[in-house]
């Protein structure tokens, strides 16, 4: 059947949601080795999205219920045991993208606000997201935010707590942001930008030719991705 979302850890750990056979939906956890060591199947769930926890002892996914309209929800799983350990009410909102930030917390991204909480279900932090056009939740412990803003675009960074680290207004738009560990790598009109996860720019260039994507390293280098090549920037 079709996958509607899947996820691999930084140490190999997979995760997907799939349509089952003879029930709604379908999660499934594979090792390194990809062996099947956890699975839910959703009699009355309907899955949607899931997120991996490093070393594959927690995964977590999204469900949708029709409960006065379409409500979305997540169940935090230990993969030592059947039930979850913990749902969190996500509201009326579609849930674009799940990120495990360690081993505890979440960060969920939805069409009118990110939540960050844990694997206990208590909610650390809200921002609002509404209208975000583009995201990255893989920093480390933060999440890089597109949104609207007066005269062009804003790019922000949230911490688990909900707090604002950085903002920058960029008239002329944002083509692509990424994350990865404590770096943000964007292209806004011609110029490649690599900052810290406070948006303090520290690194930028002009030689970007035809790219489209961006994609930070954790080592703080980038790549700018064209329809045909990338192109390894070194700062």
């Amino acid at each position: 059947g079709p996958v509607y979302d899947a996820d691999l850890t930084e140490d190999g750990y997979l995760c997907y949601v799939s349509a089952g056979s003879a029930v709604k939906s379908e999660l499934q956890l594979l090792d390194r080795e990809q062996r099947s060591v956890f699975a839910v199947h959703g009699a009355t769930r309907y899955f949607t999205g899931c997120a991996a926890a490093p070393g594959g002892g927690a995964v977590c996914a999204v469900s949708l219920e029709e409960r006065d309209g379409a409500v979305s929800s997540v169940a935090v799983y230990r993969t030592d045991r059947e039930d979850p350990v913990a749902e969190v009410d996500l509201g009326n909102q579609v849930i674009f993208d799940l990120q495990f930030w360690g081993k505890s917390w979440i960060c969920a991204l939805g069409e009118e606000e990110l939540l960050v909480f844990n694997t206990k279900g208590e909610i650390l932090g809200r921002y609002d997201a509404g209208g975000v056009t583009d995201f990255d939740l893989g920093g480390d412990g933060f999440a890089a935010l597109v949104l609207p803003g007066s005269g062009g675009q804003t790019l922000g960074t949230v911490n688990a707590k909900g707090e604002e680290l950085g903002r920058l207004a960029l008239t002329g738009g944002v083509t692509d942001v990424s994350v990865r560990g404590k770096y943000v790598a964007f292209l806004a009109g011609q110029t490649c930008t690599i900052a810290g996860k406070k948006l303090e720019p520290w690194f930028s260039t002009q030689e970007v030719g035809s790219a489209t994507q961006v994609q930070a390293c954790t080592n703080g280098a980038a790549y700018l991705v064209s329809g045909r090549s990338a192109l390894r920037v070194l700062p």
